[in-house]
């Protein structure tokens, strides 16, 4: 449930459909190479290699939606970015300022 969560708050559907799309890929490599060790042929460099977690590739495709997102900001000019920060301000002191 976090991790559906986590997934909807920072990464964007394109970037959910390539973690699920990698996932997939990983899981049909790592029957082909259970396959592949039942057979008796076993690869030296695909064995010492883990695939990455679930988690690592959510944090790779944050940090590179970030990455862009913060490239994009730095992009822009004095003046609108100005106007940005007041509003995001204005917008976190009405959330604080919500009764719970």
């Amino acid at each position: 449930m976090i991790k559906k969560l986590m997934q909807l708050i920072f990464m964007d559907k394109s970037g959910r459909a390539a973690a699920k799309k990698l996932r997939e890929s990983q899981a049909q490599i790592a029957k082909a190479e259970a396959a592949a060790a039942a057979d008796g042929q076993e690869d030296e460099t695909a064995s010492s290699e883990k695939p990455a977690s679930d988690r690592e590739i959510l944090l790779e495709q944050a940090m590179d939606l970030y990455r862009k997102r913060r490239a994009e900001y730095e992009q822009l000019d004095e003046g609108f970015r100005a106007k940005m920060a007041k509003l995001a301000d204005d917008q976190f002191k009405r959330k604080d300022s919500e009764p719970e």
